[in-house]
């Protein structure tokens, strides 16, 4: 299967992002491409999937994992995780994290770990999606990196 991707870096690449994530019952309010990278995944130039990485000094918050019901099961989302955390690594970031509420079974299968979100460093909890966005029910997750 022939996919592309491609940073969101304006305004024309950003809507088609958020509209992907909004469909996918994502958070999408917070989304910054100026502050965050964001990543859309395209077929025939349309969005099928996106994922995005919140910086937060030694940190990362993994953002909008979403992959079209269409393309599912077929290790989109892994590539796009994949992809995001390679984009960490390179950053050097320590560790990553995640709240989720329907995937935390496919994230433990990559290696992250449920953690007391009272463990969470604060620049993580001081995140608009950590202290506002996603309800206190979200799984919160992490990964330590290499």
């Amino acid at each position: 299967m022939n996919i592309t991707h491609k940073i969101v870096s304006n305004e024309s690449e950003f809507q088609p992002f958020c509209e992907a994530v909004k469909s996918a019952g994502l958070p999408h309010q917070d989304l910054d491409y100026n502050s965050q990278v964001l990543i859309s995944y395209f077929k025939n130039d349309v969005v099928i999937g996106t994922g995005g990485l919140e910086i937060i000094e030694r940190y990362g918050l993994l953002r909008s994992v979403s992959v079209s019901p269409d393309y599912r099961n077929q290790y989109i989302g892994m590539q796009i995780t994949s992809d995001i955390l390679n984009n960490a690594k390179q950053s050097n970031l320590d560790k990553i994290y995640l709240l989720t509420e329907t995937a935390k079974d496919y994230f433990q299968k990559l290696g992250f770990e449920e953690v007391n979100r009272e463990h969470v460093p604060d620049e993580i909890k001081s995140t608009t999606e950590f202290a506002q966005v996603c309800p206190v029910s979200a799984s919160c997750m992490m990964l330590k990196l290499e």
